[in-house]
């Protein structure tokens, strides 16, 4: 029960971080990927944040959110979120341009191209980057539980290693690559689910 219960509060911080990075990084992808401009504006600052190693973040981070889930959730959302970002970039840039020409003729404004065009067009783009950030925040989780927090998966690694506990250290390391194995099976199957359309 001790290794579930803190297993739930681990997964609970990996969703929500991994949802502030989608809320996140979704519509600037979007925003970056549509207008060059904007991408040129941006991208100097956003590619030069992305540079700053994410332990860096860790002193800051705990001085902003104190210790506990606060700094954890930052961590992983800051960690996914350039994924996100660059994936959506991507999938928005690999629309055709007749998609765009044709819903012009056709009278659409900005706003039905990107509800109707630029949304669904980038999908997978959008997906590789959520299932990308979802397993770097699991990763991530882990090594910010070692350092900012008093429970959580990583917080039981630490405990047993300070008891010397090997054996237990060990077995946890593999349910977390089990667990690591087991988001990134379920990403997948959502990612066919919801891109069925491209088989057709």
């Amino acid at each position: 029960m001790y290794v579930l219960r803190n297993l739930g509060i681990t997964m609970r911080r990996v969703l929500t971080g991994a949802l502030y990075a989608f809320i996140i990084g979704l519509p600037l992808g979007m925003i970056m990927g549509y207008s060059p401009k904007i991408l040129r504006a941006l991208s100097p600052f956003m590619n030069s944040l992305r540079q700053v190693p994410i332990m860096a973040w860790v002193p800051l981070a705990i001085v902003w959110f104190g210790i506990g889930d606060g700094p954890t959730i930052f961590l992983i959302a800051f960690s996914g979120v350039f994924t996100i970002i660059l994936n959506t970039i991507s999938g928005v840039q690999d629309i055709s341009k007749d998609f765009y020409n044709a819903a012009r003729s056709m009278g659409a404004n900005t706003l039905n191209i990107i509800k109707d065009i630029v949304l669904p067009g980038s999908l997978p783009g959008v997906m590789t980057g959520v299932r990308l950030a979802i397993g770097l925040g699991w990763m991530s989780v882990i090594w910010a539980e070692f350092i900012a927090t008093s429970a959580g998966f990583g917080y039981c690694m630490v405990e047993a290693q300070g008891k010397m506990q090997t054996e237990r250290v060990i077995a946890y390391m593999i349910i977390a690559g089990l667990i690591g194995f087991l988001i990134d099976t379920i990403m997948v199957l959502a990612e066919k689910v919801l891109l069925r359309w491209r088989a057709q």
